[in-house]
């Protein structure tokens, strides 16, 4: 124990870092909380349960990614990007087929696989970019801010 002390671990997050990791645990407990009521209720669908489920499983990156990956350039960061966003696409495919279910059924399963197809590739553009590719190319540039991959 004496050879890994635990000051060299545990750093303060910077301010931004620690606002991204506080963000994740409101995720998380929303995730938690909408099941809850979700399971309790028993009044809606299994694709909102599904959403719920993908609100709660996206915390887990986020706060793996803001509270580990980024602020000190850990040698995880490329894993916690694609987890990180890559939870985010299938949150948001989640919960367009739980409201296309309400209001378009009939659309539901076209529009949801051409959503997931989507996000699929788009994890995969992620993946090649953070593990393969000698540099990465801005998708949607923003300026001096730089953009999004």
């Amino acid at each position: 124990m004496d050879d890994f002390p635990l000051h060299a671990v545990a750093q303060p997050l910077p301010a931004w870092a620690m606002a991204n990791a506080i963000t994740s645990f409101a995720t998380i407990f929303a995730g938690i909380v909408t099941l809850a009521l979700w399971f309790a209720m028993r009044d809606q669908p299994w694709r909102w349960a599904h959403a719920y489920l993908w609100i709660f499983l996206t915390g887990l990156p986020t706060l793996g990614m803001h509270g580990y990956g980024e602020p000190f350039g850990a040698a995880s960061h490329p894993y916690w990007i694609v987890a990180d966003t890559g939870s985010n696409l299938i949150l948001a495919w989640a919960l367009q087929l739980a409201v296309l279910g309400d209001f378009w059924p009939h659309l539901q399963a076209r529009l949801g696989a051409l959503s997931l197809t989507v996000n699929l590739a788009a994890i995969g553009k992620m993946i090649h970019e953070n593990f393969f590719a000698a540099e990465r190319i801005y998708l949607i540039p923003l300026g001096d801010f730089g953009g999004f991959w």
